[in-house]
């Protein structure tokens, strides 16, 4: 049976295609399926090149086949060779037009957080007298001249409260700060209490920094016993 040139086979294709409004075959389907008739047509002409080689060898008398290699194991072994060079072919061809995608790696940097304010007053952990006044007080990185304030939260209640400029540069200075807590805003409760402060920039919105410390909260009797 002749074998069909790749060109003929194509050329089939693309009439019947257009006839029937088929859509074309995408490109690297066709390098594939190209790549693949060029193998199997090279596989039986390969294999009946060695098979006559077999035949002309033997009937020569320029090789002896010892009882222990018939003919059938000299069919098998060499369609197994050529299968495995088709295969490997096939492997490479799949891997050029199918390559893996590779994932970029995450090459961003976390950008540190700015510590621009402090609660200096209360302490982590201190105990504080619940039903009292508390004032709270800290610093911070501003100065009189860039427009920045300092605000407090207490136990998630919003919203914040301006705290009072304490600095050497007059009413903008939130270089030192205070915030005296009274029930008109909220009050402690017994027990775990978090105090926030946020520095805030008018200029610059994207500019935040919070500070929190978390106190304890106890009766006055409490808080008088040493």
């Amino acid at each position: 049976m002749p074998i069909l040139s790749t060109s003929f086979m194509e050329s089939a294709y693309a009439k019947k295609a257009k006839a029937q409004h088929v859509k074309p075959v995408p490109a690297n389907i066709k390098c594939m399926t190209l790549s693949l008739s060029c193998i199997t047509q090279g596989f039986g002409e390969t294999f009946l090149y060695l098979f006559y080689f077999y035949f002309s060898m033997e009937k020569a008398s320029l090789i002896k086949i010892k009882p222990s290699m018939p003919l059938s194991l000299f069919i098998v072994g060499t369609f197994s060779l050529l299968l495995i060079c088709s295969f490997t072919v096939t492997s490479m061809v799949y891997a050029q037009i199918f390559p893996k995608s590779q994932t970029p790696s995450n090459t961003t940097k976390s950008i540190p957080k700015l510590h621009l304010v402090k609660i200096t007053s209360p302490k982590k952990g201190q105990q504080v007298s619940v039903g009292k006044n508390l004032v709270i007080s800290g610093t911070s990185l501003d100065n009189a001249t860039s427009d920045c304030k300092v605000s407090i939260k207490v136990n998630g209640v919003k919203p914040f409260h301006d705290a009072l400029p304490n600095g050497t540069g007059g009413q903008s200075d939130y270089s030192k700060w205070s915030f005296t807590l009274t029930p008109a805003y909220t009050t402690l409760t017994q027990g775990q209490n978090k105090i926030s402060a946020k520095f805030a920039c008018a200029a610059n919105p994207g500019l935040i920094s919070k500070n929190s410390v978390n106190v304890t909260g106890v009766t006055a009797t409490a808080a008088a016993i040493p």
